[in-house]
């Protein structure tokens, strides 16, 4: 469900620029501030082939999320929730939808994953086809502060590789092995 769609977008030439436009969906409420390029076709694209056909989307700006659930998202579209009747497209490879660069701000208030949560998340992502690139990431985990730094890379064999340089200081042991 989506709902409170608020902001002023304007469209030109194949992008679309938000100034403050916020929306609610599944439990989570978000903001941003930005332009995209090439989004009717990257859309379209996923949509009717399920794959963006070498469609880059160009995404620019601030990214502010009151309550990320990731739990709540992926329950959402677990194949065991759909009905009987649903007829698979086939499978989606995340490199598609991730087919993206730019550069976002991110500010996310709660970010919940199982029992994982953290809190007051800043920092920059930089986005190349196939890449995430985070940048003086930091957050509040497990009663103490993380900062991290590093890389996310999506392989052609449905793979996710990780790189990550990480600092934690003042974490609660009991908090972090009850997360984990």
């Amino acid at each position: 469900s989506y709902g409170n769609i608020n902001g002023l977008l304007k469209y030109n030439n194949q992008t679309l620029e938000a100034q403050n436009f916020t929306l609610n969906f599944l439990s989570t409420q978000a903001g941003f501030s930005g332009t995209i390029d090439n989004l009717p076709a990257f859309v379209y694209n996923l949509s009717a082939n399920r794959n963006a056909n070498n469609v880059v989307l160009n995404v620019n700006g601030d990214l502010k999320l009151q309550t990320l659930n990731l739990s709540g998202l992926i329950d959402t579209y677990n194949k065991k929730n759909r009905s009987k009747n649903y007829v698979p497209k086939g499978k989606i490879d995340l490199r598609e939808i991730v087919n993206m660069q730019g550069n976002i701000n991110v500010d996310i208030t709660k970010f919940i994953f199982r029992k994982f949560e953290f809190t007051n998340i800043k920092g920059n992502l930089q986005i190349a086809p196939g890449v995430i690139q985070a940048n003086n990431i930091q957050m509040e985990a497990m009663e103490g502060d993380v900062k991290l730094n590093g890389k996310l890379t999506f392989g052609d064999d449905y793979s996710l590789n990780m790189a990550y340089d990480i600092t934690a200081s003042n974490l609660n042991v009991s908090k972090i092995f009850y997360q984990c």
